[in-house]
């Protein structure tokens, strides 16, 4: 566990959690008819707003704002939602995928100078090619590089700018393999960062992560990153110059290379269209009315065996209604999809669960 309370660094981080309120101006606001309830109950409002979790019955507006004001006490904004996992790697040809998988905590002191302990996550799946000097150099490297930038960020605020220091962690991710691994190998991978209920992706290439919700016992897509192929790449391969050939197979290649974008390939510096550049979600916030939220993030096997006359949210409704994510029923599911599908490329999946 890493702690910000730094004894070289005093009075940093005495400044409140951001967009939380102010303990004292919510006591001095709130009606002295209105007592404070207890987490547990208000954690049950916030998952079902139209029914009072005590009576069971609909809620009145009076109570509404007794819980209101309860929340805003307990500080229920800004909350840790229960986060499962399951991580599948399915190696066939290459043995080339790899993913990453972190949980860590850091202690900051708040306004009323009392501790609150900040849960992190980080999932990645890295899918390599020409070797796998690049993808295990990710899976080493990228945790520890969050850390490191994480034990610079003292002030709260900073230290919950996940965009921020997800975009520094792959900056300095490829800037490193770019020094450090010589040979042609490359990776594209998809990461996810979390702090506490908030959520941004970071990709290059085709590895994708795709976010799922729960909607009358029905799983609906809510939003997915982009595949860097060379479809999707098209208008800037053009203006690059980009001098693409189709392989005996009749697939569209970069100099040996079926994406456009990766982190390594040493030897395609210098051939144009080719890209190192990675992009970042916007920042997406997981709120208990919302039910559950599903996350997958998958390399391109993975979404390839479902491309091929398979329906993506019927999948996912097989992976998470049917097989309850288990990893021994979602293994042998693939498995037989993969079958069907004539897929012979490597598949990982990392599935994630969002629940309050």
């Amino acid at each position: 566990m890493l702690n910000a309370n730094r004894p070289d660094k005093p009075n940093i981080n005495d400044q409140p959690i951001k967009n939380k309120p102010n303990i004292n101006e919510v006591i001095k606001k709130t009606p002295s008819k209105f007592k404070p309830i207890n987490e547990t109950i208000c954690r049950k409002w916030i998952a079902n707003p139209t029914i009072d979790p005590e009576t069971q019955k609909p809620i009145t507006e009076e109570r509404k704002k007794a819980l209101g004001y309860s929340c805003k006490w307990i500080g229920l904004y800004h909350f840790n939602p229960t986060i499962h996992h399951i991580a599948i790697n399915d190696q066939m040809r290459s043995h080339e995928d790899r993913y990453v998988i972190e949980r860590f905590n850091i202690l900051y002191k708040t306004h009323s100078n009392t501790s609150v302990k900040v849960k992190y996550h980080l999932f990645a799946v890295i899918d390599g090619h020409n070797g796998s000097s690049t993808c295990d150099y990710i899976k080493r490297n990228l945790y520890q590089i969050i850390r490191k930038i994480m034990e610079t960020k003292y002030e709260i605020q900073a230290a919950q700018d996940i965009r921020a220091i997800l975009n520094s962690a792959l900056r300095q991710l490829r800037t490193e393999i770019d020094d450090n691994i010589k040979d042609n190998s490359g990776a594209v991978m998809c990461a996810l960062f979390s702090c506490q209920n908030k959520f941004v992706f970071g990709w290059i290439g085709d590895v994708r992560g795709v976010v799922y919700g729960e909607r009358n016992k029905k799983i609906v897509k809510m939003a997915s990153t982009t595949d860097h192929t060379f479809q999707n790449d098209m208008p800037r391969l053009k203006q690059e110059r980009a001098v693409l050939k189709k392989d005996p197979h009749g697939t569209m290649r970069l100099h040996n290379l079926n994406i456009p974008r990766a982190f390594g390939d040493a030897e395609m510096t210098n051939i144009a269209g080719f890209s190192r550049r990675f992009e970042l979600s916007q920042v997406f916030t997981y709120e208990p009315r919302m039910g559950r939220m599903y996350i997958a993030i998958g390399s391109d096997g993975m979404w390839n065996i479902m491309a091929n006359k398979i329906n993506y949210v019927k999948v996912m409704n097989n992976i998470i209604l049917k097989y309850k994510m288990d990893q021994v029923s979602l293994t042998k599911f693939i498995r037989e999809i993969r079958q069907r599908s004539n897929e012979n490329d490597d598949i990982t999946l990392v599935a994630i669960t969002i629940s309050l």
